[in-house]
C-alpha cells in the first residue's frame, strides 16, 4: 500500500513538472519565433514569466498539501502499529506471568508431594 501512495505521490510530482516544463519550452519557442516588435514581446514575456511564477506557487502549495496529507497518514499509521505492539506485548506478559506462576504452583505441589512421601516412608 505504501509504494502505491509513494507512485501515485511520484506520477503527480512528475506531471507537475512536466506540465512546468512543457509550458515553459512552448511559451518560449512561441514568443522566439513570433514576428513582433520588441516591446511586444518583452511584455508577452514578462506576462508568461509571471503565468508561469503563479502555476509553480499553485503546484508548490499543492504539493505541500499532499506531503503534509501523506506525513499524517503515515503518523496515524505508525500510532496504530505502535498501539497494536503494546497491544502484544501487554498479553504476551500476562500470559508469561499466568505461565510462570502455573510453574510456581506445580513446582510447590511437587515438593508437597515429596514431603507426604517422606512422612509416609519415614519408620
Amino acid at each position: 500500500m505504501a509504494n502505491q501512495k509513494g507512485s501515485s505521490a511520484g506520477s503527480f510530482f512528475s506531471f507537475i513538472f512536466g506540465a512546468f516544463l512543457g509550458g515553459l519550452v512552448g511559451a518560449t519557442f512561441a514568443l522566439l519565433w513570433a514576428p513582433q516588435p520588441g516591446e511586444r514581446t518583452r511584455t508577452q514575456i514578462r506576462k508568461t514569466a509571471e503565468d508561469i511564477q503563479t502555476r509553480a506557487d499553485l503546484a508548490m502549495t499543492s504539493a505541500k498539501y499532499h506531503g503534509e496529507r501523506v506525513v499524517k497518514e503515515i503518523t496515524e499509521h505508525a500510532e496504530n502499529i505502535r498501539e497494536e505492539a503494546k497491544q502484544t506485548v501487554d498479553v504476551v506478559k500476562e500470559e508469561g506471568k499466568a505461565i510462570v506462576n502455573e510453574t510456581k504452583k506445580i513446582v510447590s505441589e511437587g515438593w508437597e508431594a515429596e514431603e507426604d512421601v517422606d512422612q509416609v516412608a519415614a519408620p
